[in-house]
């Protein structure tokens, strides 16, 4: 199941239609999903998951902001143990939010909610609920969170509103028309490998941002935190209790590597050497880092380098009672290293690692920050 998240402030009393000369329209730029909101409200995109947003608070009276995580899928949410459901993920956005009001404004007595309620707009089934509360300066807080399902995948919008009390039903704002102004399509694209025939293509990155891409089997899933996680169940896995048969893969970007070595302010102007910012270093910092966090883990594979039409990939086996560790290392360009961390229970790994070699030999990395620098 797809799903859209919309949390947006809305006054559930009364929803004032706009005037469709005050639109603004927001497209991604792979141009695959678009919508239209008034030009008043204050747009702040979020580009993953990770970033599902619970509103804004001590906003300025009169102001409203729209927050909108891009679409993602049902199982991205799950994996980061979240509700998958439409009506589960409005409920649990409305708890958290309900948190974040008392912990940040304890003054507030008069918090209400809203019932989740469901509805149906140009075929996308949707559920919101809405939480409000009013000030020591009369001025009324709106947040209603809103789950559509697009048959595919899920995005997140939040909306918040501040308006005097006393002003608050002639000020009033619609979610439905944003809803209604949804453009979406949804595309695979199939790299002609037929064990990997799944693409991730996406912008990642925090010291330095690039664009990350790699092809993955069919029923695998992505999702992005603060790593790229790819892993073999939409469910959420808990590593300190591994089923059989789950795979978890966590990808560390090439600022992520890079930023082992070198500092923020060597970071953020590009200053990194590729004759230490490579496969072998890389691994080899692991290596000594997980061995010392898990000294009762054993080798049953050392450090093994390969070359794959001439790319460099170090790779090694670590195993207790508990998990087994596959961490791979590519090389791709100078300075610029994606790894692999996997993790399996004992007596697995062995049946994947051919495949996750595979995988890892697929990444590609386009520097975007260090290439601007570069003009």
């Amino acid at each position: 199941m797809a799903l859209i998240i919309l949390a947006m402030c809305v006054f559930s009393f009364l929803w004032t239609p706009y005037q469709s000369e005050d639109l603004q329209t927001y497209i991604t730029d792979e141009g695959d999903f678009s919508f239209k909101y008034p030009a008043h409200w204050q747009l702040d995109v979020a580009e993953d998951v990770s970033s599902l947003d619970l509103g804004k608070i001590n906003t300025a009276a009169g102001s409203v902001f729209l927050e909108v995580t891009l679409p993602f899928y049902a199982y991205e949410s799950t994996m980061l143990n979240l509700e998958g459901e439409i009506d589960g993920i409005v409920r649990q956005r409305l708890e958290m939010w309900k948190q974040v009001v008392a912990s940040n404004l304890p003054s507030i007595s008069n918090l209400l909610t809203n019932d989740v309620q469901l509805g149906e707009v140009n075929s996308y089934s949707y559920a919101f609920t809405e939480g409000r509360y009013i000030d020591g300066a009369d001025n009324l807080t709106s947040t209603t969170f809103i789950a559509v399902d697009l048959k595919s995948q899920i995005a997140l919008f939040v909306i918040t509103a501040k308006f005097e009390a006393n002003e608050a039903a002639e000020n009033g704002v619609s979610f439905i028309e944003v809803i209604e102004s949804i453009e979406y399509r949804h595309s695979e694209q199939n790299s002609g490998n037929v064990r990997l025939p799944n693409i991730f293509s996406r912008e990642v990155g925090q010291k330095q941002r690039g664009q990350l891409t790699f092809f993955y089997p069919d029923d695998w899933y992505t999702t992005v935190a603060s790593n790229v996680v790819l892993q073999n169940t939409p469910e959420y896995i808990d590593q300190t209790k591994l089923q059989t048969g789950e795979i978890q893969v966590i990808i560390f970007t090439p600022d992520q590597n890079a930023n082992m070595f070198f500092d923020d302010e060597m970071m953020a102007n590009c200053k990194t050497d590729p004759e230490i910012v490579n496969s072998d270093g890389v691994i080899y910092y692991f290596q000594t880092g997980i061995t010392a966090a898990f000294p009762d883990m054993t080798f049953s594979l050392d450090i093994t380098p390969i070359r794959i039409n001439g790319q460099l990939i170090n790779y090694f086996i670590l195993v207790d009672q508990e998990r087994e560790i596959l961490y791979i290392a590519t090389d791709l360009e100078l300075g610029e290293v994606v790894s692999l961390l996997v993790i399996s229970p004992p007596g697995e790994i062995e049946d994947y690692t051919e495949l996750l070699l595979e995988i890892a030999y697929t990444m590609q990395y386009d520097p975007i920050t260090c290439k601007a620098k570069e003009t």
